[in-house]
């Protein structure tokens, strides 16, 4: 099948340029974006790998897939434009006569709001375990969709306004997030080829591609909690990303002064590596188990 490419200029001074590659005809239509954030390089990574792959398969409907939505930031490797500081994922739906980040956001809004599925792929460190972020507490139609996610974890936004799927959701349209391993320009394969597999189930469950659906269904959490510490010292770490731990469950320690416990039961999304620390930190990320 043909990929054709459609190249929207946001500013000829700036030769800040949108590539739209899209996949298929018809409904139903899929908007899959990365590089939001211009230094979260494996959902880039992944994005041209799905435009590759979806090129030579049969396509039931349309994938519009835009894997660098924040050019200038991902040249320069910066989460934020360099252009007016400004955060992509804080100012949809945008605005066309409004700022640099402003015009991108606004944009590629309106190529959203003709979709009838939203995928942002971002990335949450280089010591984060992969989950998938939505307002799925909140919107049956977004739980409904993050369930067809052959992924392991949902966890609950926060429901910060401004960001793609945030506002989507509200609009009444299934989105969100995949948070993978990666950041700083670094891409992580082994979450890469993860992160594919995840979204290439999604499209089988959607009868966007042809294929055996997953019988994964992602287990759903609360929203993400810090574990912060009273006391400072060199942190190392006794837990890995990715694990569901229990109330009191040990951390890590901080070498002189004692463990560092979870006060609360749930999922560890993130760990801090070995490293010093100070008080009021935070070592670890927590999604709370929903009971």
């Amino acid at each position: 099948m043909n990929c054709k490419v459609e190249e929207y200029i946001i500013d000829e001074f700036l030769q800040t340029k949108i590539k739209v590659y899209t996949i298929g005809e018809g409904k139903p239509k899929i908007l899959i974006t990365g590089g939001i954030h211009g230094d979260e390089t494996t959902g880039i990574y992944v994005a041209f790998k799905l435009k590759e792959y979806l090129s030579k398969r049969s396509v039931n409907g349309t994938v519009n897939i835009i894997p660098i939505s924040n050019p200038l930031a991902f040249r320069s490797r910066l989460r934020a434009s360099p252009v007016d500081g400004q955060d992509l994922n804080r100012v949809f739906p945008g605005n066309p006569s409004g700022s640099h980040t402003a015009k991108i956001a606004a944009k590629i809004w309106e190529i959203a709001t003709d979709a009838d599925y939203i995928l942002d792929l971002h990335c949450c460190g280089q010591t984060c375990y992969p989950y998938i972020l939505a307002i799925h507490e909140e919107y049956d139609h977004v739980r409904e969709y993050v369930l067809k996610i052959p992924l392991p974890y949902v966890v609950e936004s926060s429901g910060l306004r401004g960001q793609l799927f945030i506002e989507a959701s509200h609009q009444g349209k299934p989105a969100a997030i995949i948070e993978m391993t990666g950041g700083q320009g670094i891409y992580n394969p082994e979450t890469a080829e993860m992160l594919f597999k995840g979204v290439e189930g999604l499209l089988v469950n959607l009868n966007i591609l042809e294929g055996e659906k997953s019988s994964l269904k992602p287990k759903l959490f609360g929203k993400l909690k810090p574990i912060i510490i009273e006391s400072e010292g060199f942190f190392k770490p006794k837990i890995k990303p990715g694990v569901e731990v229990g109330e009191n469950s040990v951390i890590g320690e901080i070498e002189g002064v004692g463990e560092v416990k979870a006060k609360i039961e749930g999922l560890i999304c993130r760990v801090r590596p070995p490293s010093y620390v100070f008080k009021g930190e935070s070592i670890a990320s927590i999604a709370v188990k929903i009971s």
